[in-house]
């Protein structure tokens, strides 16, 4: 028993000895707690700022509720999480429901818009709303305009599907 003991205290020794296990047990637990806290720090230090949105609504149903709900989310500063830009844009040939892709991807190209939400005609049978946004990875946008749509939908109609509003899409 002591032969065995004595390999393994030299066999352990020699393993603790070479670079590679101390750089191991060094960068490991770094590069762990890194995958853990950077991303969780990240998101409190993103600046928080206002959205360009644009609501494309077939339906009729669902851009002034939504709209309404949306104005009502403000950023810590008291100024409005969302902004509308139909108002601003005016009478252009995209603001209806029927404009073409073409032209939604260069107002989001050239950062004149963040996101457009399109409501189709038949939203109450089907569910599904398409968003397009510059940022795909502002997930907590997305929720909050989801939310927003599912509760306009379901209280507008009582047999609206049962996971609510689908929003569909991403970035294009």
């Amino acid at each position: 028993m002591d032969k065995v003991m004595a390999v393994l205290a030299r066999e352990y020794l020699e393993r603790v000895k070479r670079k590679s296990f101390v750089i191991g047990l060094i960068l490991v637990p770094v590069f762990m707690s890194a995958v853990i806290v950077l991303p969780i720090w990240l998101s409190s230090v993103e600046e928080e700022s206002g959205s360009r949105g644009l609501i494309l609504d077939a339906s009729g149903l669902v851009k002034a509720p939504l709209e309404a709900t949306l104005a009502a989310d403000t950023l810590a500063g008291g100024e409005p999480r969302y902004r509308f830009l139909d108002a601003e844009l005016g009478d252009a040939p995209f603001l209806t429901s029927a404009a073409p892709d073409s032209a939604l991807n260069a107002l989001l190209g050239a950062e004149v818009l963040d996101w457009v939400l399109r409501v189709p005609a038949d939203v109450l049978e089907h569910g599904r709303c398409e968003y397009h946004g510059r940022i795909v990875s502002n997930f907590t946008q997305l929720e909050g305009i989801q939310s927003a749509v599912t509760e306009i939908l379901r209280g507008g109609q009582d047999a609206v599907h049962e996971a609510g509003a689908r929003i569909v899409g991403g970035h294009t």
